[in-house]
């Protein structure tokens, strides 16, 4: 598969992926809000800017909006962004590959929530992700990724250029 935007598996899956996990209660942001608060969110000062790569149908980008920061929303499916830019109106969403995407530099955080990497089956395309986040963000810390799971894991990505160090806290 090469770097382009393909069309995503999702684009299929938009409609069932929105009605089951894209809101309300079964919201995976409702799970993982509180876990960013007390990871991320003290080291973003108000109204940073928050790359949110992988992100879905935007319930995150939603929820960072409404405490006063600035989300840009990457995601390969253009299905899953229609739903995105209903759900947070006021957020940039892009459609591109998480591995290539192109943004100015500037952010002060990134995150890629749940099991969106897992995608990328590949180490070098991991790495390539993690080289591309990173470059987005010179100014910030080491990106953080996420993913909802069994409490208290934590896991590194061995396999991935040494100056990109990522945690995933499952």
């Amino acid at each position: 598969m090469g770097m382009e935007t393909v069309p995503s598996q999702y684009d299929d899956f938009a409609w069932f992926y929105h009605k089951y996990w894209g809101g309300g209660p079964t919201s995976f942001s409702t799970h993982v809000f509180p876990v960013l608060e007390r990871l991320i969110l003290p080291h973003v000062r108000q109204g940073g800017r928050i790359l949110d790569l992988c992100c879905g149908t935007g319930q995150l980008a939603q929820d960072l909006t409404a405490r006063g920061y600035t989300v840009t929303g990457v995601d390969g499916s253009a299905e899953i962004l229609k739903y995105a830019r209903v759900h947070a109106p006021g957020v940039e969403f892009i459609h591109a590959d998480a591995r290539s995407f192109s943004l100015p530099s500037g952010f002060d955080a990134a995150v890629s929530l749940y099991d969106s990497l897992n995608h990328l089956m590949q180490a070098a395309d991991l790495g390539a992700a993690f080289v591309n986040v990173r470059a987005r963000r010179p100014r910030a810390c080491l990106p953080i990724f996420l993913r909802c799971g069994q409490p208290n894991r934590t896991r590194r990505y061995h396999d991935v250029p040494a100056r990109t160090q990522c945690v995933a806290a499952d």
